[in-house]
């Protein structure tokens, strides 16, 4: 794959498929958009980390493409419509994100996820005030399992609600931008009146080498 030669507009149908999970299920990204990461960002046997997988999308794409997916959730009636829904290779890790003993994880080519969306005033958020610290401490240590060849892809949109408007795609791209090398952005488009985000028609993949960016000296 060339970033240089990407087409950095996706458009997509963005209607989600149906699912046998009784409970939310909105929050999720379609499945076509999770097929055509994985074929852009990895290549077929390679392992691929969601730590963030929700109902499994990811799973669902590594299965159409022949990637090994490990996703880690902590919701229990998540975790059980995982383990009825997908079977080895794929492994399903039943734990918050931020107490995954990252050293035990094997090393991965892709890592792909959709990080949950804070809401407006973070102190009505569960994350709360400490989110966005948060969201870079989890990112840093499970960006030690990625090969340094590899890529880490974060799909996020602004959020649009009652309450007013966050500009989360430009806050991600700071904070992550602090400590990893972003290589592109790829905007998600769609043609269906599916919102792509709270209150929102778009949405971005963020990509970022694992590696951190190099610091100048100033002579």
């Amino acid at each position: 794959m060339q970033l240089e030669t990407m087409n950095e507009v996706w458009t997509i149908d963005d209607r989600l498929e149906p699912t046998e999970f009784v409970g939310f299920a909105e929050d999720r990204f379609p499945l076509e958009l999770a097929v055509r990461v994985l074929e852009t960002f990895s290549s077929p046997g390679d392992t691929v980390l969601d730590p963030f997988v929700g109902l499994g999308t990811t799973f669902a794409a590594g299965s159409q493409t022949g990637r090994k997916v490990i996703g880690i959730e902590v919701n229990p009636e998540r975790v059980a419509h995982l383990h009825r829904t997908f079977a080895p290779p794929h492994m399903v890790i039943a734990s918050r994100v931020q107490d995954v003993e990252v050293a035990s994880l094997p090393p991965v080519s892709l890592l792909y996820c959709s990080p949950p969306y804070p809401t407006v005033h973070l102190r009505d958020d569960p994350w709360g005030s400490t989110y966005f610290e948060d969201m870079r401490d989890i990112f840093q240590r499970l960006a030690t399992r990625v090969r340094p060849d590899g890529h880490m892809v974060i799909e996020v949109s602004n959020v649009r609600t009652k309450d007013g408007f966050r500009p989360l795609v430009a806050q991600f791209t700071q904070l992550l931008g602090e400590v990893f090398i972003q290589t592109a952005e790829i905007i998600r488009t769609h043609n269906s009146d599916w919102p792509a985000g709270p209150g929102v028609n778009w949405s971005a993949m963020l990509v970022f080498t694992p590696n951190p960016p190099k610091t100048h000296r100033h002579e």
